[in-house]
Order: structure tokens, then sequence, then C-alpha cells
């Protein structure tokens, strides 16, 4: 509700005051005595139309329209005022906003009508009608009317949230897809990884295999000394050849030579076992590698959470 209405120098309007009543209140006049003008100049506060200087009166000097509402919330604090006073102002070299006097002042705003303006005021086309407008609601279609009133029983925000509502549906049932997708991709790449429980099981034989390796290792050495002693009974041996002639002692060297032969020959084969080990443990560390190659693989791709149980 406005309470007063102050023109200043806005048409034919030099200086007007209005006070109005609660209730419904009528101005009277002959013909181009200013009852449009006040509307026009109302406009001009709320919704900033006329734009330009036409309306301004040619006698010149500040032209100002001011109303003065009931109560409104403060800016600051947001408490109940007794009153608030808007005013618009415009002069050759200033096009300003007043809120309660100086205590806001909005300059700047182009064609539209400062935010907290239009906040306070809370006036829409509905409630200022111009002369030549069609009759409120009468003229309207059914459905004009219905959706004036759904707006003014804020129906019209049922049907916001609902679309916003469906809008977030069809984008979280698309993201949903994608993720089942997305899932699906996983469980297909995961099922290319199904030989890392064959590798687990080699990799099993390829530990007991070490484990024997180094047995045998351990082993090699007391053949060293074997051979060791098999060679120092060959040196005698031959020093005895030398010393003796004797048909026993030859047989007994003949005996201790074929033995020196076995001997060198399981040299020869645990060499070769060597070897072979030692290519299995090149073979170990090969598959190892590569296992912990898939397993870091394994592990970028598989998330925190198993997609399948959930743990």
């Amino acid at each position: 509700m406005i309470k007063k209405l102050n023109i200043q120098n806005f048409q034919s309007h030099e200086m007007t005051t209005l006070d109005f009543d609660p209730g419904v209140n009528v101005i009277v006049g002959a013909s181009d005595s200013g009852k449009s003008a006040i509307i026009r100049a109302l406009r001009w506060l709320i919704w900033n139309k006329p734009s330009g200087d036409a309306f301004r009166s040619n006698w010149g000097g500040l032209t100002s329209v001011e109303i003065v509402i009931p109560e409104r919330y403060s800016i600051e604090h947001g408490k109940h005022k007794d009153q608030t006073t808007i005013m618009r102002s415009k002069s050759d070299a200033h096009n300003q906003y007043f809120w309660n006097g100086t205590d806001n002042v909005f300059k700047a705003f182009g064609n539209d009508v400062p935010e907290p303006i239009q906040e306070v005021l809370n006036m829409d086309e509905t409630n200022l009608q111009q002369q030549g407008d069609s009759p409120f609601l009468i003229s309207n279609t059914p459905g004009e009317a219905a959706a004036y009133f759904n707006k003014v029983a804020h129906l019209s925000k049922i049907d916001t949230t609902l679309k916003a509502i469906q809008s977030k549906h069809r984008t979280l049932s698309g993201q949903v897809t994608a993720d089942e997708s997305s899932l699906q991709d996983f469980r297909n790449e995961l099922g290319e990884y199904g030989y890392i429980d064959k590798f687990e099981i080699e990799l099993e034989q390829l530990e007991e295999d070490e484990k024997t390796l180094q047995q045998m290792y351990s082993g090699h050495s007391g053949v060293g000394s074997i051979v060791a002693e098999v060679h120092s009974t060959t040196a005698e041996i031959i020093r005895g050849e030398e010393l003796t002639d004797l048909e026993s002692d030859v047989d007994s060297l003949l005996v201790m030579y074929e033995d020196l032969r076995g001997a060198k020959e399981e040299v020869y084969d645990l060499n070769d076992t060597i070897q072979e080990l030692a290519d299995v443990e090149n073979a170990i560390l090969d598959v190892g590698q590569e296992l912990r190659d898939h397993e870091e693989r394994f592990q970028q791709l598989m998330p925190d959470v198993c997609p399948l149980c959930g743990k």
C-alpha cells in the first residue's frame, strides 16, 4: 500500500503531493489535468519506464517521484521499520534512486531498476494498469487467469520444482546409464586379467623351485670339496705311478681314475643343473616383474571399492 506520493516537475505536475487512505482511493479531475501523468510517474519510479527526458516538465529543474510505503525490511538487519521512502530523481547531471533519504543511493543502473528497490516495492504489471489497458482478468483467457492465480498461490513454484526434479531425474538417469556402461567396460577389462590366478600358481611353483635351487647351491659347495680332494688324490696317484710299477697299485689307480671320471661327470651334470637353475631363476625374476607390472595395472584399474561385492 502507498501512503504518500510526491511528484515534482513531471509533465504537468510542478509540485504535487497525494496522501492516500487505507482502502480505495479515487482521483478525479478534468481532462488533461494530470491524472494519467500520476500513473506514468509511478511507472517511471517502479519500472524505470518511460526512458528518456520527454516526461520532464519544460520549465526545467529536478524531476523526482517519491512514494512512502508503510514498512520494509531493513537492508542491514532484516528488521521492520515504521515506513520506507523510495525516490527516483533525474536532472541534467544525475539519475538516481534513493532509499530512505541518503541511507542508500543507487546510480548507474542503466535500464533496469536496482534489485533492492524491486524487492522493497514488490510490484509488477498486475499492480498498476493504465487507462487503455484491458480490465484486469476479465479479458484474459481461462488459461491466463489460472496462471495468474497459480502465481499468486505460489503453485507455479510447484511446477518449477517438478520441472527441476524431472530435469535432475533425466540427468541422473543418463549418469546411471553411463556408469553402468563404464562398469561393464571395467568388468570386460577385468576379465582380460583372468590369467593372474594362473600366474599366482606359477609363482608359488617358482618359489618352490627357488628353494630347491638354494638347497642345490648349498650342496654344490660340498661337491666342490670332493672334487678338490679327488684332484689331490689324482696327483698323489700320478706321483705313485712314477714311484712304483706294482700291479696292485696300478689296479688301485685305475679304480681311482674311474672314480675320478665319474666324479667329473657328476660335476659336469651339476654345472648343467646349476645353469638350468640360473635360467629358472632368471625366468622367475622375469615372471615376478611381469606379475608386479600386471598387479600395478590391476591396482590402477581396480577402484578402492569392489564393484562386484562392494567391499
